[in-house]
């Protein structure tokens, strides 16, 4: 019998929607982003 892993890779997009490279928005999902992967190592973060 073959077992097959079906547990799904965690994955976050982030999507950055400012022009400005400074914008607090910006900043604010570089942050999630970062703790984002603390709590998911083998997580995927799509930009």
């Amino acid at each position: 019998m073959n077992s097959v892993n079906l547990e799904a890779q965690m994955k976050l997009l982030q999507i950055d929607s400012s022009a400005r490279a400074s914008s607090v928005t910006r900043r604010l999902t570089a942050k999630f982003a970062e703790e984002w992967r603390k709590n998911h190592p083998d997580g995927e973060v799509i930009q």
